[in-house]
């Protein structure tokens, strides 16, 4: 892989006149992405010096799930049907201990308000969800999922429902997916079960 960097020579050019207009060239890729961001949703303090763009990040961490709306939302508006496809069957392991985990993204899907996000975040934390949300790249942007752990770290209305499973395994699942169906708005959901894991040393290899 080579280590070259682009040379930047950032040039500044501007026409006056009733409706004045600035044209800013030269950026190498990873500093166009950061002036772009500034200027869009003011994600940088910039500024040019013999050149070159300097930058300062205007966030310094990645805020709780409902506070950053500058990012939102995520998905465009659409009032258009949609359509929840639910598999009959879910393999997972039955082993002890092992529970399949589920993570959500793309939460409100297409009918993004900041009213309904607030309102199905808070749902997904109550049923004992966490929020996981990457790193901003350089345009500011990051992914978001919800992920519960596995159905044992399910809390409130969730846990209630699970309940009625009476530790029948794929019932657990089917009542999970079926509750999450119907309180909460998203664009997918997934469930993952284990494959492969550490043992402690000594431990039977299997």
């Amino acid at each position: 892989m080579s280590t070259e960097k682009t040379e930047e020579k950032i040039r500044v050019t501007s026409h006056g006149g009733r409706e004045g207009s600035i044209s800013l060239s030269g950026f190498s890729k990873e500093n166009l992405e950061k002036m772009l961001a500034a200027m869009n949703v003011g994600a940088y303090y910039v500024r040019v010096k013999d050149g070159k763009l300097e930058s300062t990040p205007i966030w310094e961490k990645l805020p709780s799930p409902t506070e950053d709306k500058e990012m939102l939302p995520f998905w465009r508006k659409h009032s258009g049907p949609t359509q929840v496809v639910l598999f009959d069957e879910y393999q997972h392991s039955k082993e002890k201990g092992h529970s399949p985990s589920i993570t959500i993204q793309s939460l409100c899907g297409y009918y993004y308000t900041p009213e309904s996000y607030k309102e199905n975040a808070e749902n997904l934390e109550s049923y004992g969800f966490e929020c996981l949300r990457s790193r901003r790249g350089g345009d500011a942007r990051y992914s978001e999922i919800w992920r519960l752990s596995g159905l044992w770290a399910a809390k409130g209305d969730l846990a209630f429902e699970l309940k009625y499973a009476k530790d029948d395994n794929e019932k657990e699942l089917s009542l999970a997916l079926e509750f999450l169906r119907r309180r909460v708005v998203f664009g997918t959901l997934d469930v993952s079960s284990q494959r492969l894991c550490q043992v402690p040393p000594g431990a039977e290899d299997f």
